[in-house]
């Protein structure tokens, strides 16, 4: 069981974690290497809602748009009056890292009470913290699927426990992360039944779990994109294309394709932090199905990687597996030692299971660095502290741009822009009218063609030029221009 000494090393722990990762992603966000996808999305979502205009959001479908038409995440209704206390979106990187955190000490407690040793039960606890995955979700924006690991993890120290109650408000907590969760939520309530022997309340979960899921899935999802102005009816499911449509052949060809060896190779660095050791204690592992089989039936290969926040419901599972597997692997290397008529002591095995876990996640972290990292293809970019934003020249324009009005601007700069009704990016859901336009011309990390996008619109004699400097450009409306500036010479010669 937990002790003084190694509860508060667990603690330190956790307190530099939240020190190191909010300094780091308020320092992405500064740099102007936070995104539109998927930083303002939500933070509008959380804006809108806060001030009454109920899961608004302009990004892809209009100022009539709604969050429900991507995903159902009812969580966001009780994070939005955070908006009112904390406006600054700086603090939902900090609430994030926090909430990730955090489930450090619910990992720490159930393995204080599977292994019975609180300096391994820390050594476990460390681990979660020095996980890859844990690291890339923090760092890539915000999402509430950050909530879901310290919720579900929380769930089973409480389900061990015995306190029902609590593990119900964990997992309804859960429930409101994501659609998916539903079937998580179902795996955990079915575990609940059949390993805990607790079968009204299991079962009870098992149910509203999956009428969450199939309520979220096939209700409230294509409603919600039944009523969108533009046409994104069965935009969710899109990913999964190539399972619903064409021939046996060509479902052939894509299992057999690259896209297989890639993922493949995901599972190998989703497992070996942990030294493979969820693979002998299936029976928890498999919890984390549902979200494992969305990613791998996938046609987004952004979804089957480590670097975005799609494993965050895999984590507490994997963890947790983890931890119970350790008796088994030392019983089997025991027997393996045994067989080759070699003798070491008892805990050697379970010793060198943890060497190997430990040396394993330090070279997951070393390979896959989230600070100096940066994805490459097939994945998207996903960017630290890398210079490429003209940020003074940002900073500048930022002085002219009213806190109202219609913003179109690329996703890294979005992501400064998400407390107003209307922002939009330039090459998606782009609207005629929107008063300002703002890009950075000079970082092409973020759009290709800024400078057709821009003379398109000076030509069209419909904008002015009010700012320029150093590839920043802000074009406002001629109707509600004041004044302007010349034209930049990046259109002379179309």
């Amino acid at each position: 069981m937990p002790n003084p000494r190694s509860a508060r090393f667990v603690i330190a722990c956790i307190a530099i974690y939240v020190v190191v990762f909010s300094i780091f992603t308020i320092g992405r966000h500064d740099r102007y290497n936070s995104t539109a996808w998927d930083l303002a999305f939500n933070d509008q979502v959380l804006w809108n809602t806060a001030h009454g205009r109920f899961m608004q959001l302009s990004l892809f479908a209009g100022p009539t748009g709604n969050n429900w038409m991507s995903h159902v995440e009812p969580i966001l209704i009780l994070l939005a009056p955070i908006k009112l206390i904390l406006p600054d979106v700086r603090w939902l990187l900090i609430i994030q890292t926090a909430a990730l955190a955090l489930g450090a000490w619910p990992t720490y407690r159930i393995a204080a009470r599977r292994t019975g040793r609180p300096s391994v039960a820390a050594l476990f606890a460390l681990l979660y913290l020095l996980y890859p995955v844990l690291h890339w979700a923090n760092k890539f924006d915000f999402h509430p699927l950050a909530f879901v690991p310290v919720l579900l993890l929380l769930a089973f120290d409480l389900f061990e426990t015995q306190h029902d109650g609590l593990m119900s408000v964990c997992l309804l907590l859960a429930l409101g992360c994501k659609e998916e969760m539903g079937l998580i939520v179902m795996m955990f309530g079915l575990y609940v039944a059949i390993r805990g022997q607790r079968w009204r309340i299991g079962l009870a979960w098992a149910a509203l779990g999956l009428a969450w899921f199939l309520l979220s899935a096939f209700v409230i999802l294509p409603s919600a994109q039944a009523a969108s102005p533009v046409p994104i009816q069965g935009w969710s499911l899109k990913r999964y294309d190539w399972l619903f449509k064409g021939d046996l052949a060509a479902k052939i060809a894509f299992v057999t394709g690259p896209d297989t060896a890639v993922k493949l190779r995901f599972l190998v660095q989703l497992l070996a932090p942990l030294a493979f050791l969820p693979l002998l204690y299936p029976e928890i592992a498999i919890l984390g199905a549902p979200s494992l089989a969305l990613a791998l039936l996938s046609s987004s290969l952004n979804q089957s990687g480590i670097f975005h926040q799609y494993m965050l419901p895999v984590v507490p599972f994997l963890m947790i597996a983890a931890i119970y597997a350790l008796d088994r692997a030392q019983r089997r290397l025991t027997m393996l030692f045994r067989r080759l008529h070699l003798r070491f002591r008892n805990t050697f095995a379970e010793r060198l299971v943890l060497i190997m876990a430990t040396a394993l996640t330090l070279v997951s972290f070393v390979l896959y660095n989230p600070f100096l990292y940066v994805p490459r293809e097939p994945y998207t970019p996903i960017y630290g502290w890398e210079p490429g934003a003209s940020v003074a020249a940002l900073e500048k324009a930022r002085t002219l741009i009213p806190p109202e009005g219609c913003l179109v601007a690329a996703n890294n700069i979005a992501a400064h822009y998400s407390d107003r009704v209307e922002i939009y990016l330039p090459d998606q859901y782009d609207p005629p009218g929107c008063r300002y336009v703002l890009l950075d011309l000079a970082d092409q990390r973020f759009m290709l063609n800024g400078e057709d996008y821009v003379c398109s619109r000076l030509q069209s004699g419909e904008y002015l030029t009010r700012f320029y400097e150093n590839g920043v450009i802000l074009l406002e409306r001629r109707s509600t221009a004041p004044d302007s500036i010349p034209k930049p010479d990046i259109c002379g010669k179309r």
